[in-house]
């Protein structure tokens, strides 16, 4: 896989700290010639915290459903 795709596909890990050290340290050398990626993160953070300034709550049962539709996507 390449490293673009595993910063796509790791960027939750990464900043969830579930990344080993030699895996957090290949993505963010990865990061740090590469502007795609750098620009793909960036976007990424502007996304939660446009986010985090909704107004609107999602039931339990809505939130589920999202987190399900997100992860069928990711596949």
């Amino acid at each position: 896989m390449s490293t673009c795709r595993r910063v796509a596909h790791g960027l939750t890990e990464l900043r969830e700290g579930e990344l080993s050290f030699f895996e957090r340290l290949g993505l963010r050398a990865h990061m740090t010639i590469c502007p795609s990626c750098r620009r793909y993160v960036g976007q990424v953070d502007a996304t939660i915290e446009g986010l985090g300034h909704c107004k609107e709550t999602l039931s339990e049962d809505e939130s589920q459903a999202l987190v399900e539709r997100l992860k069928q996507r990711r596949r």
